[in-house]
């Protein structure tokens, strides 16, 4: 046989690549070397001189003050529960605008060649130039902050709908048409479990979203919350406490982010069904 005509057999992955479950771990681990690294690091270099701990801290003081602050201190959990708050409303009025105007957009084409464009205009500029505007009209406190919030939640959750519900193929809605189903079936069983990914997507974004528009609007033009706080410790130096929040409303995202990917998996575990 011509050597150069011998196929080479395929060459084996490793077993972590084939166990869906190892992999996970694996990769898990690396990504809990790479936090501790990052820290001992951190903790190295202040030590050394070589960042500054007045402006950046360093992880061992950001630990004391994490138990002084939450050891009676009543402005932690003020601030803590202003901020839940004032994200639950926000998130509460970006749904409400975000879900219906995502489906009339994606559903009634008159609807998106007029309002698309403004849709996406929107979502491509920096929002926080429109936040004084927010507080002419709502003033400081909670309104500018849950105002804001939603915005930037809405238009996430819209255009996420938008994609979802496009992403559909044309054959689901000829199989329904065909079986007499009516509009309401339709949206039912074909536009509403069809999009469920990217709305899911869409609602996660939206909650993102609104969070970091909450709290910049703390930060800039409010007087409650974590935002809020966070100002008044950098104002002061206080850099450890000030690192104890940004980092708390770092873990939140990342815990609340996990948490829905695994309500997103369960939810639409008949996905996979459907594919096998």
């Amino acid at each position: 046989m011509d050597t150069k005509t011998m196929v080479k057999a395929p060459r084996k992955l490793p077993a972590a690549r084939l166990d869906p479950s190892a992999l996970a771990r694996k990769a898990a681990l690396y990504r809990t070397l790479l936090v501790i690294g990052f820290f001992v690091l951190w903790e190295v270099l202040a030590n050394i001189g070589a960042i500054d701990e007045r402006s950046a801290s360093k992880p061992t003081a950001i630990l004391a003050a994490f138990g002084e602050m939450f050891a009676g201190n009543t402005d932690t959990y003020q601030a803590l529960s202003d901020t839940l708050y004032v994200l639950v409303i926000a998130f509460i009025i970006a749904v409400a605008i975000g879900m219906p105007l995502g489906l009339a957009l994606a559903l009634n084409a008159t609807i998106r060649e007029a309002y698309m464009s403004i849709v996406i205009y929107l979502l491509g500029i920096p929002k926080t130039i429109f936040l004084p505007l927010f507080v002419l009209f709502f003033g400081l406190g909670n309104g500018s902050a849950i105002a804001f919030g939603a915005v930037l939640g809405f238009l996430q959750i819209t255009v996420n709908v938008v994609a979802g519900v496009d992403s559909i193929e044309p054959r689901f809605f000829r199989v329904a048409s065909a079986f007499g189903g009516s509009k309401w079936h339709s949206f039912v069983h074909v536009i509403l479990p069809g999009a469920a990914p990217a709305i899911f997507a869409g609602l996660w974004h939206g909650v993102r979203n609104a969070f970091i528009g909450v709290l910049i609007a703390q930060m800039f033009v409010s007087n409650i919350g974590i935002g809020y706080l966070v100002k008044v410790y950098t104002n002061n130096f206080n850099i450890d406490s000030a690192m104890v929040l940004i980092i708390i409303s770092a873990v939140a995202v990342i815990l609340l982010g996990t948490l829905w990917e695994l309500g997103e998996a369960r939810l639409t575990k008949w996905k996979s069904t459907v594919r096998s």
